[in-house]
């Protein structure tokens, strides 16, 4: 929370048309956040369940009555092991790990944020609020990278047993062994996908929250939407781009729609208005041309 004082020199300012920074993106923040995914929970299980193919195989070549429940047995047991391996702290570390960092970067944006307005530095400590904010995005991570997993072995026993005699797409005992490996590794690619997708969409709604947390804490009541500017930029965001907007009034145009990093893969930011004088229609850039969605 800011001291009194900077809530007083806030209140005071009459800067409405004076331009404050974005602060950096979250790129090396999402990157980092992907690396520690892969390095504690997907690459563990990717390369458990090669190690794994010989028992797969075993249970692929089973009578075709009791295929499905060996098969279902196998895959079982060998998730039951990668969960005593990979416990709960571990899936939490990278979450926790990039939420850490994304509140330490909310915490430099807005005191350069409020050093550019005001020409004056800002104590701001973590309150009550903030940690609970945190952690329920830390949690809701924890289950994200959980359906990861889910959804990997749940895949790789339904296209083994496709491959496995009796299945959909039956094929021959000579060759099953590869079969199964193409299956290991195009499944664990999806997982690597799945997990890139998570740290891009995740890492921005984190810094978005944040920002709208420590910005209305400040009494900041209206934002100026700024986008990327580049070709990534979806059309409606484009429109939006250097127009403000209400905190209290979240735009609504589309089913995923928010403010400025809210919606899935958005990189738009709000950039705080400092304007405690009352309500002033802020001039909107003029566009230069649509942009490709994203």
């Amino acid at each position: 929370m800011p001291t009194p004082e900077t809530t007083r020199k806030l209140r005071e300012a009459k800067l409405t048309r004076r331009r404050v920074p974005t602060g950096p993106s979250s790129r090396l923040i999402e990157r980092s956040y992907l690396g520690l995914i892969l390095a504690d929970v997907v690459e563990p299980m990717i390369e458990m369940m090669l190690a794994e193919v010989p028992a797969l195989l075993a249970a692929a070549g089973v009578r075709s009555d009791s295929l499905d429940l060996t098969l279902r047995a196998t895959v079982g047991d060998i998730r039951i092991r990668f969960g005593q391996l990979v416990t709960r702290n571990i899936f939490e570390r990278a979450p926790r790990s990039a939420a850490g960092e994304t509140n330490r970067q909310s915490k430099r944006i807005i005191r350069r944020q409020v050093k550019a307005a005001l020409g004056v530095s800002m104590v701001d400590a973590d309150d009550v609020q903030t940690a609970a904010l945190v952690d329920a995005w830390v949690a809701r991570n924890v289950a994200l990278i959980r359906t990861v997993e889910s959804r990997y072995f749940e895949t790789i026993q339904r296209k083994i047993l496709e491959l496995a005699p009796g299945g959909t797409r039956a094929v021959g005992r000579e060759g099953i062994a590869d079969a199964i490996t193409g299956v290991v590794d195009s499944t664990g690619r999806t997982a690597r996908f799945n997990a890139a997708r998570i740290a891009r969409d995740q890492a921005g709604k984190l810094k978005a929250q944040l920002n709208e947390k420590r910005q209305t804490d400040l009494g900041v009541t209206e934002y100026t939407w700024d986008t990327s500017n580049d070709e990534r930029v979806r059309d409606l965001h484009a429109e939006r781009d250097q127009r403000r907007f209400k905190w209290a009034e979240p735009p609504n145009e589309t089913e995923d729609d928010g403010h400025p990093g809210e919606p899935i893969n958005c990189r738009c930011v709000a950039r705080p208005v400092f304007d405690f004088t009352g309500p002033e229609e802020a001039p909107s850039r003029p566009l230069t041309g649509a942009r490709p969605s994203t």
